[in-house]
């Protein structure tokens, strides 16, 4: 299955609304319906290869994918024979799909993108340590075929002694960027206020969930941990009160995602409606990855509902000196507050959850944590 479908028994204090008679942007828009299609296409695809969680499980022939200005899918291949199209074709379950010839393949790409990425890790000196203090990140550009290291104050200088100091490969392109900082019945993307001994900030609700505890089920919501909220006396509040919420019963910050589970104590419940939207997500699917130049939302507390593109979907990059990988980077527009906001698609007239918002930074991009990553970190099912 490409499209993962959850199931659970819902308290019978859960909240369900009904949305009748709403139009939003997104209906009738060609794009975006073409790219509900091409989303599902993708999965199934990545689904085929077996590529989650590993850096080298695609064919050697497969060199990325992404979705172009009119919502359709685009397969990139190094070697477009006809065996290989027609396996794309039976792979995404499109006699039509379109294919294109690149020059690497996607663990080629890949390959040089964690090499790259160890230099987060590493323990470095001189001319080398300035250079790597000025990479923001790095990530896998699959629309353009290469690597995409994004770096602040970029200069030709700095291009050069990446070359000679880091990496010289000939898949290397660079982006200027900034450092990326942490974002730090109610309805989704509402405020609230986590407190532990470890520190304390105000976030966004991202999405519902529930966690089994003692062997019993816990309802509640996932938002952005930001390394606050490990120990065990951690708190939820209302926003900008010490009216309490719920309890921090698991949280993860690292990896593969910045995100706590949230245990709502008060009576209080989580709707599925997007902010003041009316959205309605649906809560119990949810896709293993979102293609690169996918039109993706974000629903948080200080900007409310933005829109963007997917730029890589296998982001790299450290912040308060821990480093993450597998991360979504997009042209979503976020700010302080929204740390821990859904982002979501819109797939065949659903909108469907997708992660939870983590950084943004001064030059208008936003990193945000998968929600597949953030299931098996904090062992959680959504709703």
């Amino acid at each position: 299955m490409f499209k993962k479908t959850v199931g659970l028994l819902l308290s019978t204090a859960c909240v369900i609304v009904l949305s009748v008679g709403m139009s939003y942007a997104e209906t009738g828009n060609p794009a975006l319906e073409n790219q509900g299609d091409s989303i599902e296409e993708y999965n199934k695809m990545l689904s085929s290869f077996k590529t989650l969680r590993s850096a080298e499980a695609y064919p050697d022939y497969y060199a990325g994918s992404y979705v172009d200005d009119d919502g359709e899918l685009v397969v990139l291949v190094k070697e477009d024979t006809a065996d290989n199209i027609a396996t794309i074709k039976l792979l995404t379950s499109n006699p039509d799909i379109q294919t294109k010839k690149a020059h690497y393949s996607l663990n080629e790409l890949k390959g040089v993108k964690n090499e790259i990425a160890k230099y987060f890790d590493m323990d470095t000196t001189g001319a080398t340590k300035e250079i790597v203090d000025s990479i923001v990140g790095v990530g896998t550009d699959e629309m353009n075929n290469r690597v995409n290291v994004c770096m602040e104050n970029l200069s030709e200088e700095k291009i050069a002694a990446f070359k000679i100091l880091v990496s010289d490969s000939e898949m290397v392109t660079f982006e200027n960027d900034d450092q990326y900082r942490l974002s730090a019945s109610r309805n989704l993307g509402s405020g609230v206020t986590l407190s532990g001994s470890k520190g304390s900030g105000s976030l966004s609700i991202g999405f519902r969930a529930q966690k089994i505890v003692n062997g019993k089920a816990i309802n509640g919501f996932v938002t952005a941990c930001h390394g606050y909220y490990y120990a065990n006396d951690a708190k939820a509040y209302e926003l900008d009160s010490r009216d309490p919420l719920g309890t921090v019963y698991a949280a993860h910050f690292g990896q593969m995602s910045d995100a706590a589970f949230v245990g709502v104590t008060n009576g209080d419940s989580i709707s599925s409606t997007v902010g003041g939207t009316g959205k309605i997500l649906v809560g119990n699917h949810y896709y293993e990855d979102i293609p690169v130049n996918a039109t993706v939302y974000k629903y948080g507390i200080t900007t409310k509902e933005t829109s963007g593109k997917v730029k890589e979907n296998d982001f790299s990059f450290k912040v308060d000196g821990v480093n993450f990988g597998d991360m979504v980077r997009t042209t979503a527009k976020a700010d302080e507050g929204d740390s821990g906001g859904i982002t979501y698609t819109y797939v065949n007239g659903d909108y469907i959850p997708d992660g939870v918002v983590m950084a943004n930074n001064i030059l208008g991009s936003m990193i945000y944590s998968k929600l597949s990553n953030i299931i098996v970190d904090l062992d959680i099912t959504p709703y």
